[in-house]
């Protein structure tokens, strides 16, 4: 059984190989796992991320959502990025939509604010929110 973050991973994984060779099968792959992580962890309720573990596993005294990127950034900070990436790639505004959310709930809007510094990976995909892009 997967975690939240072993599906960020390798959807991050996917779209990086999918920018070296473009296989239309692993942009596919990941936007399939993307939308499976979605529904499996995502907290749907409070918008403020994803939840480590899935629902229901009896193996979890209590889900949380991971809240700080350590030796390895957080499932969330990993799955806002691959959110934006295939958002861009396949012209989803629903994962855009998707990523927005996270930064407009109050557990990272008041995380941000005060301590930015807990989740380096997450201020990339927030600068790329709020600052236009270019494609070249």
């Amino acid at each position: 059984m997967a975690f939240s973050d072993d599906y960020a991973f390798l959807i991050e994984a996917l779209i990086d190989l999918y920018s070296l060779n473009f296989d239309e099968n692993l942009i596919k792959w990941a936007e399939q796992l993307q939308n499976k992580m979605d529904i499996l962890f995502f907290d749907s309720t409070n918008n403020s991320g994803y939840f480590t573990s899935r629902a229901g596993d009896q193996s979890i005294f209590a889900r949380i959502v991971d809240e700080q990127d350590g030796a390895e950034p957080c499932s969330t900070s990993i799955a806002i990025s691959n959110l934006l990436r295939l958002s861009s790639l396949l012209d989803s505004k629903e994962f855009k939509q998707r990523a927005e959310s996270v930064f407009l709930s109050n557990t990272w809007t008041e995380r941000l604010n005060k301590f930015p510094f807990v989740v380096p990976k997450l201020l990339l995909p927030l600068y790329s929110l709020t600052n236009p892009q270019f494609q070249v």
